[in-house]
């Protein structure tokens, strides 16, 4: 098993989306909510492999899955001199490296590294969202199942949360009429003035 875990490469995966239309904090913010929720689920993925030596003849070793809830890394990054044409075009540019996380580990690295990463870039025209994953815990069946239900929990806190925030907005104004488009446009323009970084008297 020591061989398996030196040899073995962290394996990755990529999706590209066009430019979203809400501001890209409030998609980091689903992404880490949602993906806190699935890791209830999938709490090994959270984990990391701790090595147990043993006094025996001849000496020997066991390699465990340690479900210590360490967690896992999610990256923000931004490339905004690459597009999506230059993603698709046949010949992918070596940047395109730099989109995955964990590059150049394997699979005993999961002692201190995380076993499951994701990374966010932000490109010219749109996002490419990528995860990388350690095959000692998963095989590629497990890693999708594992990002499928990550995307249906995506989708139902996304739900969620604007109920969430309609009835905050109902809290602080003392009422209960505020609709719910009315609150996710309020959280929209707070979004958007922390990433300009504007005053709240500014125009």
């Amino acid at each position: 098993m020591g061989s398996y875990l030196s040899i073995r490469r962290i394996t990755s995966d990529g999706m590209l989306f066009p430019k979203p239309t809400i501001p890209l904090e409030i998609i980091i913010s689903r992404l880490k909510t949602s993906l806190s929720r699935c890791l209830n689920l999938f709490f090994p993925v959270a984990g990391c492999l701790s090595t147990f030596y043993h006094d025996t003849m001849p000496p020997s070793l066991s390699i465990l899955l340690d479900c210590n809830d360490q967690g896992l890394d999610v990256i923000v990054a931004s490339a905004k001199e690459v597009t999506l044409s230059d993603i698709i075009i046949l010949n992918v540019p070596s940047s395109l490296k730099s989109f995955f996380p964990l590059n150049d580990a394997n699979s005993r690295d999961g002692h201190s590294i995380p076993h499951f990463s994701i990374q966010v870039t932000e490109i010219l025209d749109g996002i490419f969202i990528s995860h990388s994953y350690n095959h000692s815990i998963a095989d590629a069946t497990s890693s999708w199942h594992f990002t499928n239900s990550w995307s249906e929990i995506s989708r139902t806190v996304s739900v969620s949360t604007i109920s969430e925030l309609k009835e905050k907005a109902n809290t602080e104004m003392g009422t209960n009429c505020l609709y719910s488009h009315k609150p996710l446009l309020v959280h929209v323009w707070k979004c958007v003035f922390r990433a300009w970084k504007l005053q709240n008297d500014q125009e």
